[in-house]
């Protein structure tokens, strides 16, 4: 990961003429890095536990809770590991199956369409209900998917796609989604991503992405 972080040079639009823009860049140094094995990660990049904010957190959905080198004011200042499948730190907050990835979209449903604070009201909210959780970052930075199938079970994931395409939407905004596959994505997964105008890359083997 740490090669990976600066050396990275699968191209993306957006570079200067004649150079490859790299993931990191494209990025803006931040990772959501949703894979439910992330110890090893975390240890080799000496990544310590921090928390956007104390209030309002829950063990079932520890959102502003993020791995990384420094306490962050938001999720979009800087570099930090976002674990959305859950933390085994709080066994409770476990994502295994179709119950609990719908638990979660009612979690964040409830921040992206509810109430006077929430994100869809219609002009851009700076600081809206979920602006302290990894969610903010999911609606306001470009995204690279990789190591994800995203197939029908992944109804959590699928629906969020869905919510980021909507909400661009209104300000006319581009997807900046990019969706990297070795080998062509199966058939439900191509779909989504084409309806959705998520830029689907192909690739012969991840090493592809390090350079």
């Amino acid at each position: 990961l740490e090669n990976f972080q600066r050396k990275s040079t699968f191209p993306f639009p957006g570079g200067s003429p004649g150079k490859r823009k790299t993931l990191h860049s494209c990025c803006q140094k931040l990772w959501i890095l949703i894979y439910r094995k992330l110890w090893s990660v975390i240890y080799r990049l000496h990544a310590e536990l921090f928390h956007i904010a104390s209030k309002g957190f829950t063990r079932f959905y520890p959102w502003k809770t993020y791995y990384g080198h420094e306490q962050l004011t938001l999720p979009t200042d800087g570099f930090g590991i976002w674990k959305i499948h859950g933390d085994v730190r709080y066994k409770d907050s476990i994502r295994l199956g179709l119950t609990d990835y719908m638990g979660s979209a009612e979690r964040a449903r409830n921040l992206i369409h509810n109430g006077d604070d929430r994100l869809f009201k219609g002009k851009r909210q700076e600081y809206w209900k979920g602006h302290q959780t990894w969610l903010h970052i999911w609606f306001n930075l470009p995204i690279v998917i990789f190591g994800l199938g995203y197939g029908i079970d992944e109804v959590f994931l699928r629906w969020l796609l869905i919510e980021r395409k909507r909400y661009l939407n209104i300000y006319n905004d581009p997807m900046e989604v990019y969706y990297i596959s070795k080998g062509t994505p199966a058939p439900a997964t191509n779909n989504l991503m084409q309806n959705l105008g998520v830029e689907i890359r192909l690739i012969n083997d991840y090493s592809e992405l390090y350079g």
